[in-house]
């Protein structure tokens, strides 16, 4: 038996499921979740506003965020795995 901290449990059950990263403009992402079902959320990371862009599940493992135009801002991208 090992000792395991609550924390470093949840740390690890999360990477399971999801994956965030930073992008500035259009850009294909590999969040490595092993579906297409995915939630993906997209903020400006200086206003915290809500950011709309085309979101293509490109691959199981991959997804294409496509803006109409260059965001002024860096935009967070949070991805969750569903189901």
């Amino acid at each position: 038996n090992e000792k395991i901290e609550v924390a470093t449990l949840l740390s690890a059950a999360s990477s399971q499921i999801s994956f965030a990263t930073t992008i500035t403009d259009t850009a294909t992402i590999t969040h490595s979740l092993a579906t297409k079902d995915v939630i993906i959320q997209l903020y400006d990371v200086t206003t915290d506003e809500t950011v709309y862009a085309d979101v293509e599940r490109a691959s199981v493992n991959t997804s294409t965020i496509t803006f109409a135009s260059t965001p002024t801002n860096s935009v967070r991208v949070l991805v969750q795995k569903i189901g």
